[in-house]
């Protein structure tokens, strides 16, 4: 969001996008970060409850298998 918020205050941005663009794009990417973020809170649910497969967490909440394994290694340790 840091890169996002300094490129927003680059006059030569504002020649390709408009402030409405500029703010719903910012939205869309606040709505996609907080959407990971629940994802990955389900998946650490899922894996410390041991009720499903890696394949199955990684289907249900849309994150890689190589995510849901690193998950795997912070809820184990």
């Amino acid at each position: 969001m840091e890169e996002i918020e300094k490129l927003n205050e680059s006059p030569e941005f504002h020649i390709y996008m408009t402030e409405e663009e500029d703010r719903r794009k910012c939205f869309n990417t606040e709505v996609s970060l907080a959407k990971k973020e629940a994802n990955i809170e389900t998946a650490k649910n899922l894996l410390g409850m041991n009720v499903t497969t890696i394949d199955q967490i990684a289907k249900a909440t849309n994150l890689s298998i190589t995510e849901i394994e690193n998950l795997k290694k912070k809820v184990e340790s």
